[in-house]
Order: structure tokens, then sequence, then C-alpha cells
């Protein structure tokens, strides 16, 4: 039986540290020898983990000597473990694998259509390594590839998702706030439900947080905006209420875990229409190819939110790959598989 190391950027931050989080407690379900490793200092997550963890407390952004400490703190955690496999998730992990000698097996997780995307060549040279070591590539959803050679990943494994309680909508459900739930960052494009709450003149609130909170609070001081920035929280749904719809503006995305979460609770929502999107097979009136295209279906179905909410068809088939049991056989065969 292999030990194994799941080595990720935090605790929590996104739909990658906690679908690992789920993960990791599943294969300790199983008897597995399993460590997580967070490499920045953050909160815990709503998911608690019930394995072994080490925080190395790298700090978010940190200095150049920061990251350091913290790379020579992980290299030695690691050469202690001596673990059989790492799986590392997200450009960070990856970097600091990249460096780090071993004779473990090395298993990178595709999380994003677009990975490495503020620092391409460093991601080249970083995945370029890690192929020399002969690591396994593996995908989070059918449609990912493996960047930057396009290739097709040695094995689809899907994220485990915490799934949200049931939302209790009343009959012919008025609008009356615009929901937002990521990172704010450039990839989840938050500004646009901003855009839509003034336009409309709709009271928006932004759960998460990100290198992009600064600016959009300015926005919003400025423009007297009516929406309230939450920031970061375990659960998100919690603060989710009848009345409330789900703008989902990604300009590209991954596992878009939010969505499954989403169809999970009977949220009313509308999404981006790009092709990570699609994969969900939701109605037509759900996706939205533009700022106009939000603005005119918020008004159109303004009244009558619920007509928003996926089918119970279309909800299913979107749930049913996500069976944690399912998802940690398949991790526990494909370890067979490398060994």
């Amino acid at each position: 039986m292999p030990k194994v190391v799941i080595l990720t950027n935090s605790l929590t931050g996104g739909g990658a540290e906690r679908s690992m989080n789920i993960l990791a407690n599943e294969l300790g379900n199983r008897g597995l020898d399993i460590t997580l490793i967070a490499i920045n200092d953050g909160p815990e997550d709503a998911v608690k983990l019930a394995i072994p963890f080490i925080g190395i407390g790298k700090t978010w952004q940190g200095s150049f000597a920061n990251t350091a400490k913290s790379f020579l703190v992980f290299k030695s955690i690691l050469k202690n473990l001596r673990p059989d496999i790492v799986i590392a998730n997200c450009d960070l992990p990856e970097f600091f694998l990249s460096l780090t000698p071993g004779k473990f097996r090395i298993i990178v997780t595709e999380h994003v259509s677009r990975p490495w995307h503020t620092r391409k060549s460093l991601g080249i040279v970083t995945r370029s390594i890690l192929k020399l070591r002969k690591a396994h590539w593996v995908a989070v959803s059918d449609y990912l590839q493996i960047w930057p050679w396009r290739i097709a990943p040695e094995k689809v494994l899907r994220n485990g998702v915490l799934l949200p309680a049931q939302m209790k909508c009343s009959p012919n459900q008025e609008l009356k706030r615009l929901i937002f739930i990521g990172r704010l960052v450039e990839q989840k494009n938050p500004a646009i439900v901003i855009q839509l709450s003034d336009l409309l003149r709709i009271p928006a609130i932004l759960i998460g947080d990100g290198p992009l909170m600064s600016d959009l609070r300015n926005y919003c001081s400025l423009n007297s905006s009516n929406v309230a920035f939450l920031g970061m929280q375990r659960n998100p749904w919690g603060s989710v209420n009848p009345g409330d719809l789900l703008v989902v503006p990604s300009n590209w995305e991954g596992d878009g875990l939010v969505v499954v979460e989403a169809l999970s609770a009977g949220i009313p929502i509308l999404l981006t229409n790009i092709s990570e999107f699609k994969n969900f097979n939701l109605d037509e009136m759900n996706y939205c190819e533009n700022l106009d295209e939000f603005t005119n279906k918020l008004i159109r179905f303004r009244d009558d939110i619920n007509r928003l909410i996926p089918s119970i068809d279309n909800r299913k088939k979107a749930l049913l790959p996500r069976n944690i049991q399912q998802i940690g056989q398949e991790w526990y065969n494909f370890f067979e598989l490398i060994e």
C-alpha cells in the first residue's frame, strides 16, 4: 500500500483545495497512509481533515526570502516523510515539487484550462522538469488537456464536492439580490456582478477573497454601488437566501465546483457561455454571452427567478459523477496502475 502526500496551496481558497481535503479524508478512510501538506498559511476549511496535516506557513504573496525559506522547509518535510507518491495541485506545489529530488512518483493534477496564466514561462520550465521526471498527468474534467503540450491526461479523476443543503424557494420568487461566490481574480470576472448591480439597481454580495478585492472595493465606493463584500466564508451557501440569484461570469474555468454546488442546492443561476460550463448541459436560458445578455435575462426573469433553477434531470446528471466513494476508488486504482 503506497504512502501518499497531497500537496496543495492552502487548506482553503478554492475548489482545488477543498476537493483535495475531501479526497484526503476518503483515502484515509480506505486505510492509506496519507498526509496533506499546505504551503500557504490560511484558515481552516469547512472540510475538517481526519488525516495527518502539515502546514508550512508561507505568507501568501510573500517575499522571495519567505518563499525560499518555505521551500527548504517543504524539502525537509518530504525527505522525512519518504512518500511513494506525491500529488501536486496548482502552480506553487508543482514548482516546489519540480525542485525537490526524490524517488517518489509524481502525479500532476490539471484543475483549470489555463494553468500558470500569469507566469507562463515559469510554468513551461516547471512542467518540462516534471515531464523529464516522468510525472503522471491527470485532469479533473473530460474537456481538460495538459498544458502546454495540449495532450490528453492519463486519467480523468473528478473532484469530490461538499454538497450544500437544498434551498427552499417560494413560488414566483422575485429577484432580491445577486450573488457571486469565488476568488476575486481575473479568471472569475467578479466585476460583471458589480456592473449588473449598478445597471439594474439590485443589491449584490461577493463571497470570496483575492487580489482584485482592493480595486473592486474602491470602484464600489466611488460609484456608490450597493455591493457587500463578505470575504472568504467556510460555508458560503449559509449566506444565500430565497430571492438570491447566483451569477457565475467566469472567463474560463476548471471543474466549475461552485456550479456543481449550486445545482445540488437548487439555486437560480446564470452562467457565462463558455465551453467549460456548456458541459453541464443546462438550458440555454441559463447561459449568457456578455454583459448585455446577463442584463436582459435578469430583466426577463426578475419577477420569477425560479425559472432559472436548472431541471432536476440536469442536476442529477451533473451530480452523479461526484460520489466520493467512487472517486476514491478511482484514485486507488490509479495508484496501483503507476506502482
